[in-house]
């Protein structure tokens, strides 16, 4: 996702496909790891888990066939 531009994507679409693509979201992102920190902040304090599971975030590396860890944490603390 990091490797496009929502506008510009959704304007090609439409070109390819004649299609309605106003409302297409495509969630693009510019920065992997940050946006990967996000979603592992949004999962450790979501109250839909148990407090104290460990959330790990991985970057898959095409190149090596090789994850890394590129962010971590845990749900929230029974007093939360």
């Amino acid at each position: 996702m990091v490797t496009f531009e929502e506008e510009a994507t959704r304007r090609v679409i439409a070109e390819r496909t004649g299609a309605d693509t106003s409302g297409l979201r495509l969630l693009a992102f510019p920065d992997l790891e940050a946006n990967l920190r996000l979603q592992v902040a949004r999962l450790a304090s979501s109250p839909l888990f148990p407090a104290g599971i460990p959330v790990t975030g991985f970057v898959y590396d095409v190149g090596t066939g090789r994850l890394r860890e590129a962010a971590h944490g845990s749900t929230r603390s029974e007093a939360a």
